[in-house]
């Protein structure tokens, strides 16, 4: 079967998509599908990557276009996902895939978790495996506001459910993708559903994949002497590591906060941080990391701020938005008495369809 990897960036990520992709040519000569969120003429050349380059335009339905503006460069990379998916179910003759965000390094083959996709038209991988320590408790609640599974990850392949999955997914992403104070996070809350609405899916348990600053508590890990694998977490190969949070500032510590008592621990993260900070200062970070987002500004270079992307997805709603592209209207983007409160409105606003449409009431529209 023909197998694949893919991601989703904006163009300033470039290095690491490179990382990823350089990450991933250690153990596979499997193609990684790159989608990029913004434009990339006149500073992402193709012909000059190594990987397989999707412009917006090629994956992207320009009649949602709108998302462009009314998501934030994450949201949108995120709402993103299901396009990339649907493109390789569409127009590649791609059997099996693995979605791996851009700022994760692969440590190990994934051979086995493109197996798991003969049996399960779906990978799912949960953000934490076992139960946390009592003294840890409020850290699961914390989990359920952002979503027991972890975005940065999913593996599908060619079938009936992953085209029923697809069509589900996207729909509640063109819409319904905002990073919204903990009442929605992008796309994180959608996928608690899967399992239930594509019972054919799977949540991998594997202890040393995807290991992050989320679940550095139940994962320790271990240097191992194999040819194929380099460190294990719990006994099990290291598969990948998410460096989510992370900062090339502070290369040796990617628990974003979490303590790590066990110096054998903190020394092995020190040392795979360093090694990922020098690999993206080889693949252009410094060059790739100013580069703006396509997104920010209205075409006479006025900045558009979260405000504005609120207000202008409440009038989508109700229609009062002229046709044609946003970004050619900042005058109507003007500050006036009721924008900020309109904004502002927008959190409460969204929170109040949630709560009620899962108590059965009806939603206006």
């Amino acid at each position: 079967m023909n197998c694949a990897f893919a991601t989703i960036a904006t163009k300033s990520y470039l290095a690491h998509v490179r990382a990823l992709h350089a990450s991933l040519c250690e153990f596979h000569d499997y193609p990684l599908y790159v989608a990029f969120a913004d434009d990339i003429e006149g500073f992402v050349d193709p012909a000059q990557e190594k990987f397989i380059t999707l412009r917006l335009q090629d994956y992207f339905d320009h009649a949602n276009a709108a998302m462009t503006f009314y998501y934030t460069a994450f949201e949108l990379c995120t709402a993103l996902r299901p396009f990339l998916h649907s493109f390789l179910l569409k127009h590649t003759d791609v059997d099996k895939w693995l979605y791996l965000d851009s700022d994760i390094q692969v440590f190990a083959p994934l051979d086995d978790l493109f197996a798991r996709l003969d049996n399960a038209p779906i990978l799912l991988s949960p953000h934490v495996v076992r139960p946390v320590p009592a003294a840890l408790k409020d850290y699961e609640a914390h989990i359920l506001r952002y979503g027991i599974y972890n975005g940065g990850f999913l593996g599908l392949k060619r079938c009936v459910t992953t085209e029923q999955f697809l069509d589900w997914f996207r729909d509640r992403l063109i819409t319904h993708c905002f990073n919204d104070e903990g009442h929605l996070f992008v796309d994180q809350l959608w996928l608690n559903f899967v399992p239930l609405f594509f019972r054919d899916s799977e949540a991998i348990a594997d202890e040393g994949a995807n290991v992050a600053y989320w679940n550095l508590h139940e994962r320790r890990l271990q240097r191992c002497a194999s040819a194929k694998t380099r460190y294990r977490a719990n006994g099990q190969p290291l598969l990948f590591v998410h460096f989510s949070c992370w900062s090339e500032e502070r290369p040796d510590d990617w628990s974003y906060g979490r303590s790590v008592s066990d110096p054998e621990q903190a020394s092995l993260m020190a040392e795979i941080g360093r090694a990922y900070a020098k690999r993206l200062a080889a693949c252009g970070l410094e060059t790739c990391r100013p580069w703006p987002y396509s997104f920010a500004t209205f075409h006479d270079g006025t900045p558009i701020t979260l405000r504005m992307r609120r207000f202008y997805y409440e009038a989508v709603s109700k229609g009062e938005m002229p046709p044609g592209s946003p970004f050619a209207l900042s005058d109507r983007f003007r500050p006036n008495p009721g924008l900020a409160q309109r904004a502002k409105r927008f959190a409460k606003r969204m929170s109040w369809r949630i709560r009620n449409a899962a108590d059965g009431i009806p939603v206006a529209k």
